[in-house]
């Protein structure tokens, strides 16, 4: 009875029948392993699996590394933010292997994107063995309508082996921050007369992708002077804008007034260019040097577009003849006088004289150069004076080197031997007669 008891028990009570049963009639006692017991093993050796697979170490550690030092940077809008990092296999590679390069959360209207060597890229390749550092840039373009403020860039790099690998970039937005642009002068300092006026030469470099249109102003002017934009050096056409290409440049003058009986000195003033999307533009400071005393002739000037050239025996160039009024009265009558050694001509192919030159007005003739077909080599000047009823300029030089070419003697020989045969052969088909 007791051992029924015990077997009832074993079979059905405080074990429990989930575990594991023994079953009358076996002799030997086996005991059979239940269900639940089958699904623990599973479970625990499924558990083991994991532990030790790739899959699971690929959590902890990844098969490249992504190195960079700079994460934010502050942008005028429209400009071109660059972001270098720097891509490496984590370890020494038996096989090939890759990394993949997204960017998966951008500001909408930015372009963003990989690139090297100049190329937008996507993936890079890792080859066995190799654990060379390879370079990596991120531009983010971004629109030339952005609103101030932080803007942030999310990038992943997933590698063939292990975890992704994430960054975070932030851009800030400021339109105080200085465009991508370049403005200067090659000439930021005159001397004038406090009567006469002074034009400078200036140039805006676009360095964007796109086209801008830049506000021209001017700041700090002394008081009673007056500074104004042209895009011709005549003064043709007034600016007050100023739209350039990308990559390109725009040149444009700035026609500046001292102040009536202005005392001689050194006087300054800046001038600014904006784009129309930022608040603030590239300044750029002139100086002008008052000087009453200048001397009359300095007031007539005359300058060629080129202050040498060379020339073959008979032939003819074109050059251009500037003369200048710097003074600070009018200027009448003016012509232009011309000294030209032997062996060379010039011809004035416009009027050679001019009623009159306003204080800073210009006025150009064109000159025909030509060196006579029997002219020897050599070296030879020309002067060049502009002469006014109330004064003169000194003389501009221009050198003109004549060189007989290789090519014009051996034209010379040939038709000196095609006259001698031609010559010949109507004395052999005529003289006989």
């Amino acid at each position: 009875m007791l051992y029924q008891k015990n077997e009832s028990m074993i079979r059905e009570g405080i074990y429990g029948r989930s575990f594991f049963r023994l079953y009358p009639g076996t002799s030997s006692g086996v005991v059979r392993i239940g269900k639940s017991v089958v699904s623990l093993i599973l479970l625990s050796m499924l558990f083991v699996f994991l532990s030790i697979s790739p899959a699971g170490a690929s959590s902890d550690w990844s098969s490249v590394a992504v190195i960079n030092t700079i994460t934010g940077k502050t942008a005028y809008p429209g400009d071109t933010v660059e972001f270098s990092l720097t891509l490496e296999s984590g370890y020494e590679r038996t096989e090939d292997g890759w990394c993949s390069l997204q960017v998966y959360d951008f500001p909408e209207g930015w372009d963003v994107g990989f690139y090297k060597d100049g190329s937008r890229i996507t993936n890079l390749y890792f080859a066995a063995g190799n654990t060379e550092k390879i370079p990596v840039t991120l531009r983010i373009k971004t629109p030339d309508d952005a609103q101030e403020g932080d803007y942030a860039v999310y990038v992943r790099f997933r590698p063939d082996e292990g975890r992704s690998i994430y960054r975070e970039f932030v851009v800030n937005i400021d339109r105080k921050t200085e465009p991508n642009i370049e403005f200067f002068s090659d000439t930021p300092g005159l001397e004038i007369s406090s009567s006469g006026d002074v034009r400078f030469h200036a140039t805006l470099k676009n360095k964007y992708e796109h086209r801008i249109t830049a506000d021209l102003e001017t700041e700090n002017v002394p008081a009673g002077w007056t500074v104004e934009f042209f895009y011709e050096s005549d003064g043709s056409y007034r600016l007050k804008k100023l739209s350039v290409g990308p990559g390109e440049s725009g040149d444009f003058y700035l026609k500046v007034r001292p102040a009536l009986n202005e005392t001689n000195g050194v006087y300054t003033f800046t001038a600014r260019a904006v784009p129309e999307n930022g608040d603030r533009g590239i300044p750029l400071n002139f100086t002008v040097i008052v000087n009453n005393e200048l001397e009359d002739e300095n007031i007539l000037s005359v300058s060629g577009s080129v202050n040498r050239m060379e020339l073959n025996p008979g032939e003819s160039k074109t050059i251009s003849v500037t003369v200048r009024n710097t003074g600070d009265k009018t200027l009448q009558n003016i012509n232009l006088r011309i000294q030209s050694p032997s062996g060379l001509t010039t011809d004035l192919n416009s009027f050679g004289n001019t009623k009159e030159l306003r204080p800073g007005e210009s006025w150009t003739a064109a000159v025909d150069v030509t060196a006579r077909a029997d002219a020897g080599s050599g070296t030879k000047e020309i002067l060049i004076r502009a002469v006014s009823d109330e004064t003169q300029s000194q003389d501009e030089r221009i050198e003109v080197t004549i060189e007989k070419s290789e090519r014009s003697g051996l034209i010379g020989i040939g038709l000196i031997v095609a006259a001698v045969l031609f010559m010949g052969l109507i004395f052999f088909k005529f003289g006989r007669r």
